[in-house]
């Protein structure tokens, strides 16, 4: 449901783009907290009852979270997926929950109860427990795109991944060589 925006400038723009379009259908597989075929849904789904081996980017993107999540003074919690699930945040039928409902989901999201295995890249989550690695993930892997492109000799790009936006290099116009981004006041309607 994110929109999702890629420009490149490179001799082999399409090619490049096209792997980029791949990375992303990949790494949606990955790290979506909604689909029910995603890496990190299966985490989810077997809570309370396994331990799960990830892909070392999920278990890193993982590790992360956890640890800026237990931070002192952090507004970071990657375990807030109980919370997200009932609100329905980011669907049509969303609604705020009663709350009782959020008391009692409050005692499931405690990220320092998520179970990490560096040796086997394996995840452990307690009963009811959930992640959602929404604050984190466009982040993450706007980041490992730039990363790759410049390894392909990009020598600038704008990707913005749902209002995640990274820019590096020269924009292409030809009188400001800056990249100009706008931000909608979210007070306004336009």
């Amino acid at each position: 449901g994110t929109v999702i925006d890629v420009m490149i400038q490179h001799e082999k723009a399409e090619e490049i783009l096209e792997q980029v379009d791949n990375q992303l259908r990949e790494n949606e597989i990955r790290f979506s907290a909604n689909n029910d075929k995603s890496e990190l849904m299966a985490v989810n789904l077997h809570a309370g009852k396994e331990w799960v081996n990830v892909h070392p980017s999920l278990f890193k993107l993982i590790e992360l979270g956890k640890h800026h999540s237990v931070a002192s003074n952090s507004f970071l919690n990657i375990s807030i997926g109980p919370l997200t699930k009932v609100w329905r945040i980011g669907f049509p039928d969303g609604r705020k929950p009663q709350e009782s409902e959020i008391t009692t989901l409050l005692e499931q999201i405690d990220p320092s109860r998520i179970q990490l295995d560096s040796k086997t890249r394996s995840v452990y989550l307690e009963k009811g427990m959930s992640l959602d690695l929404g604050a984190l993930a466009k982040g993450y892997i706007a980041d490992i795109i730039v990363e790759d492109l410049k390894k392909q000799g990009v020598q600038s790009a704008l990707i913005n991944l749902g209002g995640n936006v990274v820019t590096f290099g020269s924009a292409p116009n030809k009188q400001r060589k800056e990249w100009r981004i706008g931000i909608k006041n979210p007070r306004e309607t336009e």
